[in-house]
Order: structure tokens, then sequence, then C-alpha cells
């Protein structure tokens, strides 16, 4: 088979891209960041490594558990889970036990669940439901009181828009349980007995951070001659006769360009960015342009002390604190942090019209130190010893209420060109997990190896991915 080209290097690029090698067909990666890995990339600094989130390896897929384990070898440590979840000024064990629940909150706030939940089932004997917003779709099964104490605050925060706007697709990959009742059962039990987890208990992790994946997927597509371009982003674009011709791709560092023959065409490229490159329609262009992304900012803070606690991460729902979710590396491996030291990761999710985004580093780490304080992570700032600021653009997608149609337009549009598919998070604008990923990139490869030259049944069977939950 002849030479096929990848945009994208993070898993699902890189494990399109080991997929191929092993069959000994050339390969070739577009990466326009410096470094691999995208999502699943690990960055050092001063003897810190952080991931780009709280990235662990587990799956309900057997096969990558044990693709990731054979890529990894004796690298991969196994780490019990701890988190917690803030809420009124409290932590409570994550997921939720039921001691806790009835000691410190008021017994009165179960009674309003249940009414609330008999209340929803019978306001819908006599109305039809809402069962197409993430809000209506939870207030059906949960009852509109825990749905707002418990679900819209995060998602909002997350997602960034109201709750109603959102597509239920979201409830529906990331909770396990189907109603109240069935949350009131788990909670006593303190675990889930039934197979579908939307909660890890513990997980296998590379001790020297999530960035080893990506590393070893690179080492063993060099070693067979592939070739990765980092630092490169691609900006043109030929097509004849409903095939990709040649791509142009522009280093980044110093400007300069190289065109590219293409034979075939993988992408994992945010999908907006791809239709731009693809076509000049308007009316493409603008259902594109609507498929919306969440941003996240990373504040990775080096503090000078053994531990700041002793959860692997923590959840903050509520309002009053700008971010969403904080982890401590040196709770994954101890190896991620100098003797004596530790870190943690602090998310902001944001718009990219959001102020903070484009807020100078130091304005950032200013503007988060004071909830970090009133959460209780940092007591003194004294004992902080640097910080580093990352930004990641096309973190989430959001999957709007509009947001499958939109899709189904654009991959008709893709479809006609037999040599190119899409494929990962961004390509396929689906929220997944990292096995997810290297499922969406092997499970590329093999199509297009089957059908070089036919893409319209790649997008028909895209259905294959809808068994994905995420799970955290």
């Amino acid at each position: 088979m002849q030479k096929v080209t990848i945009l994208g290097a993070g898993l699902a690029g890189l494990a399109a891209g080991y997929e191929l090698v092993q069959k000994d067909i050339p390969v070739e990666i577009i990466e326009s960041e410096p470094t691999i890995g995208g999502l699943a990339s690990s960055i050092h600094y001063r003897g810190f490594t952080f991931d780009l989130g709280p990235h662990r390896i587990y799956s309900e897929f057997p096969e990558i558990i044990q693709f990731i384990q054979e890529l990894c070898k004796d690298e991969l440590i196994s780490v019990k889970r701890r988190s917690r979840l803030r809420l009124h000024n409290r932590y409570y064990q994550y997921p939720l036990r039921a001691g806790e629940l009835f000691r410190y909150f008021s017994p009165v706030l179960p009674v309003t669940f249940l009414a609330s939940y008999f209340f929803t089932g019978i306001k819908n004997w006599f109305s039809i439901p809402d069962e197409l917003s993430y809000s209506g779709w939870l207030t059906n099964r949960f009852g509109k009181a825990m749905t707002e104490f418990f679900f819209e605050p995060y998602a909002q925060k997350v997602w960034g828009i109201p709750p109603e706007e959102l597509s239920c697709d979201i409830a529906k990959k990331r909770l396990a349980q189907e109603n109240l009742m069935e949350t009131i059962r788990d909670v006593f039990r303190g675990h889930k007995q039934e197979s579908i987890q939307t909660a890890v208990p513990e997980f296998l992790y590379p001790k020297s951070g999530i960035g080893l994946i990506a590393e070893k997927l690179a080492e063993s597509i060099r070693k067979k001659n592939g070739i990765i371009y980092v630092n490169h982003s691609v900006v043109g674009l030929q097509k004849s006769d409903g095939s990709i011709t040649k791509i142009v791709i522009e280093n980044k560092l110093d400007s300069s360009r190289i065109e590219l023959p293409i034979n075939h065409l993988i992408s994992t490229i945010p999908l907006p960015t791809l239709i731009a490159l693809l076509t000049e329609d308007q009316k493409l262009r603008t259902i594109s342009s609507s498929l919306k992304f969440r941003n996240i900012i990373l504040l990775n803070v080096m503090v000078n002390k053994a531990e700041i606690t002793q959860e692997t991460w923590l959840y903050f729902p509520e309002k009053q604190f700008p971010f969403t979710r904080i982890y401590e590396p040196k709770n994954f491996s101890q190896t991620l942090c100098p003797e004596g030291k530790s870190s943690i990761v602090v998310e902001v999710t944001c718009s990219p019209t959001d102020a903070l985004w484009s807020s100078p580093d130091a304005e950032i780490y200013s503007a988060l130190i004071p909830f970090l304080k009133q959460a209780e992570l940092i007591e003194d700032e004294d004992e902080i010893e640097d910080y580093l600021v990352i930004r990641i653009s096309h973190a989430y997608p959001i999957y709007d209420l509009a947001y499958q149609i939109k899709l189904n337009k654009l991959f008709e549009y893709l479809a006609r060109f037999v040599n190119l598919i899409t494929t990962g998070r961004q390509g396929l604008f689906h929220h997944n997990n990292l096995d997810h990923s290297i499922i969406m990139g092997r499970e590329a490869a093999q199509y297009i190896v089957g059908h070089p030259q036919e893409s319209i049944s790649w997008y028909q069977k895209l259905y294959q991915f809808d068994r994905f939950r995420v799970i955290d």
C-alpha cells in the first residue's frame, strides 16, 4: 500500500501511525505543536512533570489495556484512586458516600430530592418531558432539585453554556445510574455492583507521566522509518476529482514550506480547521465554525513541601471557585516531583473570548491563588516555589442541541473525498478518554488499509464510537 499521511500527533494520530507501520506501510505525521501527544502529553519543567490534566490508564476494553501494557512494559504502576468533591465549604469522598451525606447535610435535603423526583414523575404524566437537553434528561430521572444541586453547576462551569442548551448525550456518556433510586442504592452500597462504571477505583499510570504512551508510539513509528514532523502546520491543501492530492506544511520556527504529495490522508486535527482547509463554501464553513470547543487553562503550582493533599484529584462544582478540577501529580507517581516537594495542577475551563484566556501568566496566577487558599490547598504563598501556565485550545467539544445535525452535514461533505477520513477527539468532535482515542486511531488505520479509495462507509459506521462512556 502507498504512503499514508496523518494530520496530528495526538494519541489517535500516533495510534493510527503505529498500526500502519506494523503492516510496513509508509507513514508521515504532521504535528503543529513542538511536542507530540496532544492532550495526553507531559510537560517537564525544573524537575517537575505535569500532564495536561489527571490522565490515567483505565478501559472497558481489555485489548487496549493489553496494548498499553505491551507498549510501556515495566514502566507502568498501579495507582489507587483517591478523589474528593468540595461542597458547602467541606470536602466529601467522591463517588459520594451515604454516611458523609447524612452526617454533614441537613436531613431535609434527601427528602427534598425524593419529593422533587416524584413530583417530576407525576408532572411527566401530563406533559411531554424534555428528553433532548442535558438539563431535561437529568431532571426527568433525578428530579429538578437534585439536578440543580449536583449536576447543573458543574456542567455550566465545564461547558460554559446553560445546561438546558446542552445535549442530553453528555449525561448519557457520563452517568452510570439510570435514576435517583439507583443513585441512592449505589450511595448506600458505596460502589456499583454492575459492570458499567463512570468512576475509576484503581488505574495504571506510567511512572514518568502519561506522555510516555505517545513517546513509545512515536519510537515504534520511527523505528519503522515513519516520519514525524513537529512544529509544522498545514497551510494549503490541493484537491482533484474527489481526492486530496497535495498538502503544504509550514515550519512554525522559520516559515519554510514543504509540499507533500498525498496518497491517503487521516486527519485528527479539529474538524472546523479541516473544513476551513478543504472548502470555500460559506454554508459549510458557517456550520463548521458553529461547532464550539471549550479551552483549558492549567496553572501548575510548584511548592516546597512534601505533600499538599492525599488525593489524586479534587472536583469543584460550585460557582465560587473559578476552577473545575485540581490534581496532585505526586499522588500519581512519586517521580513527578523532586524529593521533598510537590505540585498541584489547577484546571480552568474557558472560551477563547474570555478575558482570562488572553491574560498574562502573572495575572492568571494572581487571580487563582486566593481561591487555592480558600480551598485550603495553599496555606502560605511563601511555600510556592514557582508556577507555569499552559493554555490548551480545542480541549472539550461542546455538545449543543444541534451538534449532531451539524456533524452529519459535515461528514456528508467529507465522504466525497475518497482518500480522506477524519478521526479522534478533535477530528470527530467526540468527547472521550485516552483509550477511546487509541481505538479511534487504530480503527481509522485498519479502515484505510481495507478501503484505500473509499471513505463513505467510514462515516456510516461512526455509531460504533457511541458505545464509549467517559469515565472519571
